[in-house]
Parts: structure tokens; C-alpha cells; sequence
């Protein structure tokens, strides 16, 4: 199965907001002669002036950006907001969104219709697509965001579950001996598990480079790889999240654990595959 990465997504969603805003401005500055005309001023000057236009194209760049805006907040609320003030804000940023796509329909259409001579009922569906095409953009973003949090077991806030912060050790990364008493029953029960894996249950089995790596472009932790990485190094060596967080500025405990439980999840496809083979 094939899948994409946040990248792809941002560029989707980066790139149609900038067709929305070219072809919302072409509008304008190309309406903007006839638009002159209609004032009391063209009688003294029959030419609009460039102020004119540039003005013209800075409202019309307005709606494609309220409309990105407004489904970002709408897909992604703030969390710590209170129910009723919640319910005013996603009123807001629906009225907002459907403002923004109406206007922006109605400019890309009649654009569509002056540039390509073909009926409405064609000419609508080029802003349904690049105005819809920001919506999905953001609401893919979010499902990955979604996914990759319950795979990391996190919950909606970013923190580790309850049932992951109760099982997870003080310090993982010792290397575990492979002395029976060491490895656990279900694992010792299996003859197709190789020493090795038994002996990385508390490190990573996988390279911590591809780890970090996977970690920053997989899910939404936004540090830079080499500092996820220096995390995993700090973890595999058994510092706990304190110490680690202590060592690295700018990277709090529970940001720790969110790597480490991402990188974690990561990991287990390795040894699912080191114990299928």
C-alpha cells in the first residue's frame, strides 16, 4: 500500500492556496479597468490608476486566504477552550469558510468564463476544485495527525495514554540479557525469536537514524531530526525523560516521551519482522 508524507499534503494544500490566490487577483486586475469605469472619477481620469488595481487585487486575495484559515481552524480546534466559547468560534470560522468559498467561486468562475469561453455549469467546477482541494488538503493533514497519535499512543492532547505511562519503565535502555528470567514468557516460548531481538527489547532494533528520520516526517513533532535523534541516543543509553529533557533546551518531558513512543511504534514493524523471519 502506498503512502504519503505530511509533505505531500502541505504541498497540496500550499499549492492550491496559491492557485486560489493567483487566479482571484488575475480577476481583479483584469476587472479592475471596468470597474473604474463605474465611479464618478473615471470621468476626470477615463484610465484607473495602478493604485486602483493593486488595491483591487488586494481584497481579492482575502477569500482564499480566510478560506485556508478558517478550515484549518475548524479541523484542528483549540482543545482548551470551553464548550460555549467553542461553539461561537466554529460559528465564526464556518461563516468565514462559506463567505470565503462563495466569493471565491463566483470571481475563478466568471475568470473561467472569460478566459476559456465555455457555459457556467463548467466554468464552477475549476474553483470547486482548487477551493475544495484546500479543504481536503487540510482534513488529510488532520486524519495523519489522528492516526499517527494512536499508533504513538497518544491521546488528543499529545500525551503519552494512561496504559503506556503506567507500563513504561523509568529508564529503557539497558540491553536486556538473554538469560531466561530476563525474557518474557511469551517470548521465550518462541522458538522463532532470534537473541538479538530478545536482547533489544528495552533499545531499538531499528537504526536510531532511520527512527528520527521516520519520526520527523511521519508525524506532527516538529523538532529537528538531529535533536529527535539525540532523544533516542539519550533513551537507548537509559537516561530517563527528565534528564534527557534537562540536557536538550528547548525539548519539554512529554515532548520526550511523544518521540519515544512514535520511534517505538516505528520499531515494532522492525522486530515484527525480524521475529516473521
Amino acid at each position: 500500500m502506498v503512502t504519503y508524507s505530511r509533505s505531500f499534503y502541505i504541498a497540496w494544500f500550499g499549492l492550491f492556496t496559491i492557485v486560489s490566490m493567483v487566479l482571484n487577483g488575475l480577476h481583479a486586475a483584469l476587472t479592475a479597468p471596468r470597474a473604474w469605469s463605474k465611479l464618478p472619477a473615471a470621468e476626470l481620469a477615463p484610465v484607473a490608476p495602478t493604485w486602483f488595481a493593486v488595491a483591487a487585487v488586494g481584497v481579492s486575495l482575502v477569500p482564499p486566504v480566510g478560506l485556508a484559515a478558517a478550515t484549518h481552524a475548524l479541523v484542528k480546534p483549540d482543545p482548551t477552550t470551553s464548550s460555549g466559547r467553542g461553539t461561537g468560534a466554529r460559528t465564526t470560522a464556518w461563516s468565514i469558510a462559506a463567505a470565503a468559498l462563495a466569493f471565491s467561486t463566483v470571481m475563478v468562475t466568471d475568470l473561467t468564463r472569460m478566459l476559456l469561453d465555455v457555459p457556467v455549469g463548467l466554468a464552477v467546477l475549476i474553483p470547486l476544485i482548487v477551493d475544495v482541494s484546500i479543504v481536503g488538503a487540510v482534513l488529510r493533514l488532520e486524519i495523519r495527525r489522528a492516526g499517527h497519535a494512536a499508533e504513538a499512543h497518544l491521546d488528543e492532547h499529545g500525551e503519552l495514554t494512561e496504559d503506556v505511562q503506567e507500563s513504561a519503565p523509568e529508564t529503557s535502555g539497558e540491553l536486556i540479557e538473554d538469560s531466561p528470567e530476563n525474557v518474557p514468557e511469551s517470548v521465550r516460548e518462541s522458538p522463532k525469536v532470534r537473541p538479538e531481538v530478545r536482547s533489544r527489547r528495552a533499545g531499538f532494533a531499528t537504526e536510531i537514524e532511520v527512527l528520527a528520520q521516520r519520526v520527523s516526517d511521519e508525524t506532527t513533532i516538529t523538532i529537528p531530526s538531529r535533536t529527535i535523534e539525540a532523544v533516542l541516543r539519550r533513551t537507548a543509553q537509559g537516561d530517563t525523560r527528565g534528564k534527557i529533557s534537562s540536557q536538550l533546551k528547548g525539548v519539554s518531558p512529554t515532548t520526550v516521551g511523544r518521540i519515544v513512543a512514535a520511534a517505538r511504534g516505528f520499531d515494532g514493524e522492525k522486530e515484527g519482522e525480524l521475529v516473521a523471519a
